[in-house]
């Protein structure tokens, strides 16, 4: 019905977990969900991982949370190569015990059949404890369920509910399938926020994009924001702000023309 309003007050968001990185948490309003999980797919070299182990670091390093990066595809030492910094961040906060690498890369020489998740429970838990943590990335969570013969999904949501119950923020990394969505088509059912990272050619230029599909009880951006990766990090360019609450000046500017600032009584603002 066209004119009805609510009687009762605003929808109170979900609380949120600051990523640190820039651009991401104004276009989600704070961070990710607290506590929940969330899915970040795309293509190869759109940035997952990245997201995911930036996610870890500025939660260890600026917001005192430690996190367990558990890697399905990439070994510990490539990893440390690929995000070795110039001052050795990375390294110094798994010295600290603010971050562990568990790594499950060398578990898929063979075919894994139908079992459960329970190894995996076991290996999560110890590595939780290690460093206290409170992030958690699984990454390319894709490559684990593809070993598999049955289907995993129950085993999945257990999994998230497992994490969640220890009130831990999680993020999920994995691929994109040929039509557009995540692979096995995760973002349909487990995830409170899913994000999509793509790799995409305008005009013979290549940018990188981020678009929040989903976020339940939260209100965020929906465009298709510019993100960046270079040696300073990952960046995101919000165009557009959630929020007016910019700040507005009151500072009267002249025009240079006399007459003119005698009309607007003064000048511009």
């Amino acid at each position: 019905m066209v004119g009805v309003s609510f009687l009762w007050g605003s929808f109170r968001p979900v609380e949120k977990t600051r990523t640190g990185i820039w651009g991401v948490d104004i276009i989600t309003g704070g961070g990710l969900p607290r506590g929940r999980n969330t899915l970040v797919y795309g293509g190869p070299g759109t940035g997952k991982t990245f997201f995911g182990m930036q996610f870890l670091i500025n939660g260890a390093s600026l917001y005192n949370e430690p996190g367990v990066m558990v890697s399905f595809e990439e070994s510990r030492d490539n990893l440390l190569e690929n995000f070795r910094l110039e001052d050795n961040l990375l390294e110094e906060l798994i010295r600290e015990d603010k971050i562990f690498i568990e790594d499950l890369s060398s578990l898929f020489g063979v075919e894994s059949g139908d079992y459960t998740l329970d190894a995996l429970f076991v290996r999560l838990e110890d590595a939780i404890e290690r460093v206290n943590a409170k992030r958690i990335v699984i990454d390319k969570v894709d490559t684990l369920l593809s070993h598999f013969r049955k289907d995993m999904r129950d085993e999945l949501v257990r999994l998230i509910k497992w994490l969640n119950g220890r009130g831990l923020t999680s993020i999920f990394t994995s691929g994109e399938n040929p039509y557009g969505g995540a692979t096995h088509g995760l973002e349909d059912y487990i995830s409170d926020c899913v994000i999509h990272l793509k790799h995409q050619y305008r005009d013979y230029i290549g940018t990188r994009y981020m678009t929040i599909r989903k976020y339940r009880g939260s209100e965020h951006g929906l465009n298709e924001y510019p993100l960046l990766i270079n040696s300073k990090g990952l960046s995101l360019f919000p165009i557009t702000s959630l929020k007016l609450d910019y700040s507005v000046s009151h500072r009267i500017v002249s025009s240079g023309i006399p007459e003119l600032d005698d009309i607007l009584g003064g000048g511009f603002y």
